[in-house]
């Protein structure tokens, strides 16, 4: 049995919508920033601006169950410090959220602990997949904090204040002019040719 027109027709638009719709995926930058006091391979230093950034995919996005850590692996981070300069981590990193706490921050995925932590009631419901901020947030932990390991030295942080928060999500990539035009040309030959065969099937029947 051939398949009908509206069969097809119905096909051939549910084929041209999956090659047209974008994906809602892409990267992602987290900024945490504070002025920390503590010490770099032993030198000491005081309210002192530190920026630390990760870059990230949505599409990287976990939550192993309800009411756990949202989770993004996010590589090495940069970071820059007042005084000090610029380097980066020596050990991958994820960016967490903890809806339940209102916390989020950077767990190191060798040591498996915290090296930066920060609260904000925003962070009771994001999910780490859209952009956000910047906010002032709180710096809620330092005696359970773990030195971070950078190319400058270990980067020990004892307190901070005027912590802020960003997450900057690229927007979706937007199909190229050519690509639409040539989805824009495959549906309306599709669609033409049925037409043309219904009149030929009609043609045929009154013969």
């Amino acid at each position: 049995m051939r398949p009908s027109l509206t069969s097809a027709a119905l096909g051939l638009l549910a084929a041209t919508a999956a090659l047209a719709a974008p994906a809602q995926a892409g990267p992602i930058t987290y900024t945490f920033t504070g002025n920390v006091s503590g010490n770099v391979g032993g030198t000491a230093f005081t309210n002192a601006l530190l920026t630390l950034t990760a870059l990230g995919d949505t599409s990287n996005v976990t939550q192993a169950g309800p009411n756990s850590n949202f989770n993004n692996s996010v590589g090495r981070i940069a970071f820059t410090l007042t005084g000090f300069g610029a380097g980066t981590s020596l050990n991958s990193f994820t960016v967490f959220d903890n809806q339940t706490n209102g916390i989020a921050g950077l767990t190191d995925q060798t040591t498996t602990f915290d090296v930066f932590d920060e609260s904000s009631p925003s962070f009771t419901t994001y999910d780490l997949k859209s952009s956000l901020g910047p906010i002032p947030t709180g710096f809620p932990f330092t005696s359970t904090l773990r030195p971070l390991q950078t190319t400058l030295g270990a980067i020990t942080i004892s307190s901070s204040s005027n912590d802020t928060f960003t997450a900057l999500a690229s927007p979706p990539a937007v199909p190229e002019a050519s690509t639409t035009v040539s989805l824009g040309l495959l549906l309306a030959l599709g669609i033409g040719g049925l037409a043309v065969a219904g009149k030929r099937k009609k043609a045929n029947e009154g013969a």
